[in-house]
């Protein structure tokens, strides 16, 4: 019973760190979205300031 127990305590913990790295890689990746998403619009706008000057 005591191995059971054991079993099932390590399972659960194992089971939370897994959510915790999943949650953390998912939170990892949002930022990296973001963050390409701020870059490509810096340029978009650093295009657009050139082009207003060109003209």
């Amino acid at each position: 019973m005591k191995l059971l127990f054991f079993l099932l305590a390590a399972l659960a913990v194992s089971s939370a760190g897994f959510v915790h790295l999943s949650i953390s890689r998912a939170h990892q990746a949002k930022q990296l979205r973001e963050q390409k998403q701020i870059q490509q619009d810096d340029e978009d706008y650093r295009r657009q300031l050139e082009a207003i000057k060109t003209h």
